[in-house]
């Protein structure tokens, strides 16, 4: 493949890479706790430019934009009033921790309700992690009674307090790998730390995506690969027609 063709093909790879993580921010920028994801963009380096870099023949150079990586941006949300008790928000640093099939998950995402086990679940149905409780690790509240939650993260029921929400946080939040659009898993070598960040009862966090600046993006990531595609069929049929000419001779 030529230089011009390779970094055609990066520059529509990367202008699609890039159009898939703004779609997919856009769409859940309604959704509570959501957090953004970005790209981190690298150049990737043709064989050409190796050599360049081996004997200093720079003009022969020629780099290839690629998403190297993507990472989510943990700026906190706005507070979404609800009036609901189960709904809930951190003030601050750290996560909310789940039990899922797959094992613990982390999140930011408090739209949790009390189910009929006594047990505060998220939407899915993962159980919310709790701690000092009467009975080990499990909240065995009384279904048929609302529940109160103090910005502490303790929860009571009439004057009995039931326990505490778990709230973790990590050295390298960056680290963490996302799933399911707002739940997160610790990588290996991760450890939790313990976190008394405040709970806010009756709120949910926004997430944090500017849906107007991201929609701005993508039209213009848009624009952009049309261009580089434009560009790729025009260079393509120069090629084509050359080597039509260089087989007629």
């Amino acid at each position: 493949m030529d230089p011009i063709t390779s970094l055609l093909a990066g520059g529509m790879t990367s202008r699609l890479d890039s159009l898939d993580l703004l779609a997919n921010n856009i769409a859940n920028a309604s959704s509570a706790g959501y957090k953004a994801d970005r790209e981190r963009f690298s150049a990737f380096l043709s064989a050409d430019l190796a050599e360049a870099l081996a004997t200093g023949e720079t003009r022969k150079a020629s780099e290839i934009p690629m998403v190297e990586d993507r990472f989510t941006e943990f700026r906190q949300g706005t507070f979404l009033e609800t009036g609901v008790a189960t709904d809930v928000a951190l003030d601050g640093e750290g996560f909310f921790s789940v039990e899922t099939p797959r094992g613990v998950r982390y999140t930011r995402a408090g739209r949790f309700h009390l189910e009929r086990d006594g047990e505060l679940r998220t939407r899915e149905g993962y159980r919310v992690r709790v701690k000092q409780t009467q009975n080990p690790k499990r909240l065995a509240a009384d279904p048929a009674q609302p529940i109160r939650i103090t910005p502490r993260g303790e929860i009571f029921q009439g004057e009995n307090r039931l326990g505490v929400m778990d709230r973790v946080g990590f050295g390298r939040p960056d680290l963490l790998r996302k799933e399911e659009a707002v739940y997160f898993r610790a990588v290996e070598g991760m450890t939790e730390l313990a976190r008394e960040t405040p709970v806010v009862s009756g709120s949910l966090e926004a997430s944090n995506v500017d849906a107007a600046a991201g929609s701005f993006r993508l039209v213009e990531t848009t624009r952009q690969f049309g261009m580089l595609n434009r560009a790729f069929t025009l260079h393509d049929g120069l090629q084509r027609g050359l080597i039509e000419r260089v087989a007629k001779w």
